[in-house]
């Protein structure tokens, strides 16, 4: 995304045509604005220029433009925006309005309702897309992956089971075996004594 200060260097008109990440509009409404913030947002960041169109200027008044700003963005959650003014576009007393929409870290809506940009016009985003962004959305590739992991993984845990099983069945035969040793030596003990008495 372009920087701000990098729109401001030369006559911003020019600038905001040559930008793919600006959006212009004459005039807008806070539902609308509201609408191209969410969107924006969750299409990694734009600058919106209020007051400008690609041909033509008016500008807008600051302080009920703050207002309708201020609206819009109640409307929206999950966005990082800010707002700020640049007077005197091109040696008049016009003020173009500037909202930095940052890209959203989490996945930005308007009152719930979410929106991305095509063709820098907000549309409803999908449902396959809102699972892709918020982390749910795993392909059939990725689930084969996981299934051949998780089934070599199976084979391993038995192997260790089955390892496991022999040592401890080996452990017990070997107790009894020493058992078994040491009463075969308390017998035959027993014998010499009886023996060696009589």
């Amino acid at each position: 995304m372009e920087t701000l200060e990098h729109l401001k260097r030369g006559d911003i008109l020019i600038n905001i045509n040559q930008s793919s990440d600006c959006i212009s509009f004459l005039e807008i409404d806070v539902d609308s604005l509201a609408e191209y913030i969410v969107a924006s947002s969750n299409s990694n960041g734009r600058h919106l220029i209020i007051g400008s169109g690609r041909t033509e200027t008016i500008g807008v008044e600051p302080e009920s433009f703050r207002a309708i700003f201020a609206q819009a963005k109640s409307l929206c959650s999950g966005v990082d925006v800010n707002l700020e003014f640049i007077t005197n576009i091109r040696m008049t007393t016009y003020s173009l309005g500037v909202i930095t929409v940052q890209p959203s870290i989490k996945l930005a809506s308007v009152q719930g309702v979410v929106y991305e940009l095509e063709n820098n016009t907000p549309r409803l985003m999908s449902e396959p897309q809102i699972l892709t962004k918020i982390g749910l959305g795993i392909d059939s590739e990725l689930i084969n992956s996981l299934a051949g992991d998780i089934a070599v993984q199976s084979r391993i845990i038995e192997s260790l089971r089955t390892e496991i099983e022999i040592a401890s069945s080996c452990k017990g035969q070997w107790k009894g075996w020493v058992i078994a040793a040491l009463i075969g030596f308390f017998i035959s003990e027993l014998f010499k004594l009886v023996l060696g008495l009589s």
